[in-house]
C-alpha cells in the first residue's frame, strides 16, 4: 500500500488584545488533509520521533523555530521535558531505531512553503 505523506506543523498564534495578550499554540494540517483531531499523547510521540501512522498515511512533524518564545511552550506543552532530555530522547530514536528527527523552520512562511510542497493523498 502506498503511503501518503501529510505534513503537521506546530505554529504559535498570538492574538493582541487590549487588556491582556494571550497565547494560543496550535497544530496545523493541510486543508485537504484525512488527519482528524490528534490527542495529546499521539502529537507527543509524532514530535519525540515515533513513526505516526493516521488512515495509512505517515506523519510528518515540522516545528516552527521562528520565535524563541515558542521553545519552552513546545517543551513544556507538547512534549512535556526539558530542553536536553527532549535533545537526548530524539538522538536516542535517530542512533537506536533509525527515526527521523522532526523537521525545523525558521519561519512561518517557511513552515507554509514545506507543507504546500507535500502531496497528500
Amino acid at each position: 500500500m502506498r503511503r501518503a505523506i501529510l505534513i503537521l506543523l506546530l505554529a504559535l498564534l498570538t492574538t493582541q488584545n487590549l487588556s491582556a495578550s494571550t497565547n494560543t499554540l496550535v497544530l496545523v494540517v493541510r486543508a485537504d488533509s484525512k488527519v482528524p483531531d490528534l490527542d495529546s499523547v499521539t502529537v507527543r510521540k509524532l514530535f519525540l520521533g515515533f513513526p505516526v501512522l493516521i488512515g495509512g498515511s505517515l506523519l510528518h512533524p515540522v516545528r516552527n523555530r521562528s520565535d524563541a518564545a515558542l521553545d519552552p511552550i513546545f517543551l513544556q506543552e507538547v512534549v512535556a521535558m526539558s530542553q536536553s532530555a527532549y535533545e537526548r530522547q530524539i538522538l536516542m530514536g535517530v542512533n537506536r531505531q533509525g527515526w527521523l528527527r522532526p523537521a525545523e523552520v525558521a519561519s512561518t512562511s517557511r513552515a507554509l512553503e514545506f507543507s504546500i510542497r507535500i502531496p497528500t493523498p
